[in-house]
């Protein structure tokens, strides 16, 4: 039984890079409507102009970093964030946690595994919060 979320709403912001693109692929290929943005600026915009399920977004953004992107999401109640994380350590991550993101995932992580732990996110999340319009 395939019980993996379909047809979410995601936004990724990440600087333009194979492994963006790598992650892109595999999100949509699991049948997710995606929006890319290079910025978190951009990344605001999508949040605030379409309906989104989740959010997947480096620790390290251009323009500003995740946190204030983060705080954003919960100061209207979802959606939740996935953090890609440039530190190593179970620390660096749980720092990002503990800032309000959902989940933190190492960079450099198979897109497909990134994938999968977003799939569980939306499972853990859906009906729970609601889609920010």
């Amino acid at each position: 039984m395939d019980d993996r979320p379909r047809g979410a709403t995601v936004v990724l912001v990440e600087r333009p890079t194979v492994a963006r693109h790598a992650l892109a692929r595999e999100l949509r290929a699991r049948g997710h409507r995606l929006f890319v943005a290079d910025t978190a600026e951009h990344g605001l915009y999508l949040l605030l102009r379409y309906g989104v399920d989740l959010v997947v977004c480096s620790d390290d953004l251009a323009g500003m970093s995740f946190e204030p992107l983060v705080a954003e999401l919960q100061a209207r109640g979802g959606p939740p964030a996935v953090v890609l994380t440039a530190g190593a350590s179970a620390r660096d991550r749980a720092r990002v946690v503990e800032e309000g993101a959902a989940l933190a995932v190492p960079r450099g992580l198979e897109p497909v595994a990134v994938a999968a732990h977003c799939g569980a996110v939306l499972r853990r999340t859906r009906g729970v919060v609601a889609a920010v319009r």
